[in-house]
């Protein structure tokens, strides 16, 4: 086993000891932006003897992000995403680079891949939301709002920055109300907003 392999797997373990101690987005929201993911696998990766890198690139195959470990052995660890956006549209680019850094960052590490755990628990909230409905244990006026909210969310998938911008204010006003009743719910609506804040270069 080489010098860096080892160093590699003393990394993982710290840092998956950091994120069972941690209380961050990682282990409420089932959602990490590149920061997060930066603060939680860049000191453990440090620490070990690696620098991290990530450098856009393109090849036959189209546009992509390579990301790098590499031990003071000059050992190196590459992970490569492709780029899917729309042509012609910076704004698309710079997401889908957002994007491809996170991605390149979570399977390079081995940091546990939250968001696929996220859909899971979105739709076990969604499915007591509905029962509660049933059962007449929401208020009319809190349904009116987890509507308003699920509208809201639906939007962030594909809106554009004039869309953000425009109905901001309101999914914050939206998003604090459904906080008091249905705090869980309302961390999923303010994550998918944030992600195409993010995903848009809004800030």
């Amino acid at each position: 086993m080489t010098e860096a392999i080892t160093a590699f797997i003393k990394a993982q373990a710290n840092l998956g000891a950091a994120l069972k101690k941690s209380s961050n987005p990682f282990l409420k929201n089932k959602y990490a932006d590149l920061a997060t993911l930066q603060e939680a696998i860049f000191p453990a990766f440090n620490a070990e003897g690696f620098a991290i890198t990530q450098e856009c690139g393109a090849n036959e195959f189209g546009k992509y992000v390579e990301t790098t470990f590499t031990h003071t052995s000059c050992e190196q660890f590459v992970s490569r995403v492709y780029l899917e956006y729309k042509q012609g549209d910076m704004q698309s680019l710079g997401g889908a680079i957002t994007y491809a850094r996170r991605y390149g960052l979570s399977s390079l590490s081995g940091v546990p891949e939250l968001d696929d755990d996220g859909n899971s628990a979105v739709g076990d909230n969604r499915m007591q939301i509905k029962q509660e409905i049933k059962e007449n244990r929401i208020s009319h006026k809190d349904k009116k709002l987890l509507e308003r909210g699920d509208k809201l969310e639906q939007l962030a998938k594909n809106a554009t920055e004039a869309q953000m911008v425009k109905f901001g204010p309101e999914a914050r006003t939206v998003i604090d109300d459904i906080k008091v009743f249905k705090p869980e719910r309302a961390a999923e609506i303010e994550i998918a907003w944030n992600n195409r804040e993010q995903e848009l270069g809004i800030e």
